[in-house]
Order: C-alpha cells, then sequence, then structure tokens
C-alpha cells in the first residue's frame, strides 16, 4: 500500500538514489543522517524527507520498497 512516510535516503554523486528506509520520526531521520555523514565518504548524499512509500508488511514489520517524489 502507498502511504507518506518519512525516509532516509542515500544517492549517488550523480543523483541516482542507491538507498532508501523508512523511519518512525524525522528527529530520528536527522540523527542516523549525521552519524552516516561521520562515517561516509563525501560522494554520496544524504536525505531526510517526506515520500510517498510503498509498504510491505513481513512478519508483522513494515519495509519500504519504493518511493515516490511528494509535491
Amino acid at each position: 500500500m502507498w502511504k507518506l512516510v518519512i525516509a532516509l535516503c542515500l544517492f549517488s554523486s550523480n543523483g541516482e538514489l542507491l538507498e532508501h528506509t523508512k523511519v518512525d520520526s524525522i528527529g530520528k531521520c536527522l540523527e542516523m543522517k549525521r552519524v552516516m555523514m561521520r562515517n561516509m565518504n563525501s560522494n554520496v548524499r544524504i536525505m531526510c524527507g517526506e515520500v510517498e512509500g510503498y509498504l510491505e508488511e513481513v512478519n508483522g514489520t513494515e519495509f519500504l520498497t519504493a518511493i515516490r517524489k511528494t509535491k
């Protein structure tokens, strides 16, 4: 099902989306982003934001499997 969620997104240096993860709150997302920025190289871009995401439930846990931009 498609739903608005907060996502932590990792982009390559050319703007290609490499990875996305559903996060419970914007505060948690920003905390995760700070930790990642300290531990990763500068060739990637990390962003937090609200996206329209497709969620699939597996064993009671929701996983973000696809995203679309919101307006």
